[in-house]
């Protein structure tokens, strides 16, 4: 068998341990990566971890945001490139490029960039008055890397037309999954889950899962509170809706107290599979933020039915999900409050080709051919 090549990648940031959507998706990503590169992971000193994963880490960076100041860590980077003998570098995110991008031209080795989404057009949607820094500087990072890895087509096209980056350079390689095949529910599992938390069984159970302090997410609760809620009441439509997260703001939580609809919200869960269980139908009403919504890749690869925005469902091929993912515009909500009540009716399941496109270990094996391929 092959010597496998040796990678450093650059995690700036808290991924371990893995216990939000994100983290889940960046420590996914590199441990299936491990089984066919041997990846070690540059991170923040406030990561930790006592689970084994097919990767090493060296808790590097700073907490505090001078670790983005760059070439202050290059003579540790330097050290490490050599001990370890490493034959590429892999960025997640974009912020430490210009760090990147120097110590790849100073040991002439290609360096690899992992764009989650258009971070520039992220924080335009936001209204940060200095996204157009961002943008320049963004396009720089796409031009200097040897390959940049997005996960949605959508951002691939963006950057074609927006960056002017010839298309050979980008490549589709999408936020995954783990699960392989869908599981049956589980009746006992979702008897026990409702009895906990004070729940129906026989009515409809609607959630929304995020971490609630990022605005994108917590105006998707607004938009439930303000647009959904009343036009299920329009239509008498008895669902049960349960908003699940820490640090939902304070405002939107007194509304949901205050609701005469039967909505509740949850900061915290034990076991996020018992939700799986449980659950009839996710609603994705985000209309902000850019890249995939792993919230609603969880759902689908759960063989929960989806209701998403337009904005909401990039990522996700809806051509594998027999139908399981609805979608509507953008603020019409009269159209996502249908596609919940058909939703609540259907009875498909996800299609096998769904986890074939969105398996960790399918989309890790095309990244690192990608690397083998260029390191040649």
């Amino acid at each position: 068998m092959p010597q496998k090549i040796n990678i450093l990648s650059f995690v700036p940031y808290t991924v371990l341990p893995a216990n939000n959507g994100g983290r889940i998706g960046i420590v996914d990503l590199h441990d299936t990566l491990g089984e066919y590169l041997d990846d070690c992971l540059l991170i923040t000193k406030n990561n930790y971890s006592t689970q084994k994963y097919n990767f090493n880490f060296i808790p590097l960076f700073s907490n505090s945001l001078i670790r983005y100041i760059p070439f202050i860590y290059n003579k540790k980077i330097y050290k490490i490139i050599k001990e370890k003998k490493i034959n590429a570098l892999f960025c997640d995110h974009p912020y430490m490029a210009i760090t990147v991008n120097a110590i790849a031209h100073k040991c002439n080795i290609p360096w690899f960039l992992r764009s989650h989404n258009i971070e520039s057009e992220r924080f335009k949607s936001l209204h940060k008055k200095w996204w157009k820094i961002l943008y320049y500087y963004e396009q720089w990072a796409f031009k200097k890397a040897s390959t940049i890895f997005t996960i949605t087509k959508e951002d691939t096209e963006w950057a074609i037309k927006n960056f002017n980056i010839n298309a050979n350079k980008l490549i589709v390689a999408p936020f995954g999954t783990r699960i392989q095949k869908f599981a049956q529910k589980d009746s006992f599992t979702k008897i026990n889950f409702c009895k906990k938390y004070y729940l129906d069984p026989n009515k409809p159970i609607l959630y929304f899962l995020a971490t609630l302090n990022y605005f994108p997410n917590y105006n998707a609760v607004d938009n439930i509170l303000n647009y959904i809620i009343p036009l299920l009441k329009q239509k008498n439509k008895d669902y049960q809706i349960i908003i699940i997260g820490k640090n939902l703001v304070k405002d939107i939580e007194e509304k949901i107290k205050n609701s005469e609809y039967n909505i509740k919200y949850l900061d915290f869960i034990e076991d996020i599979n018992a939700l799986f269980h449980t659950a009839d139908v996710m609603i994705n009403p985000m209309l902000y933020g850019g890249g995939v919504k792993t919230k609603l890749l969880e759902a689908l690869a759960n063989n929960i039915n989806s209701v998403s925005t337009l904005s909401g469902s990039f990522g996700v091929d809806r051509n594998l999900c027999n139908g399981k993912l609805f979608i509507s515009e953008d603020k019409d909500w009269l159209g996502f409050t249908e596609n919940i009540i058909n939703a609540v009716q259907l009875k498909n399941n996800i299609q096998d080709d769904f986890y074939q496109q969105y398996n960790w270990r399918n989309i890790t094996k095309l990244i690192s051919a990608v690397i083998n391929e260029k390191i040649k």
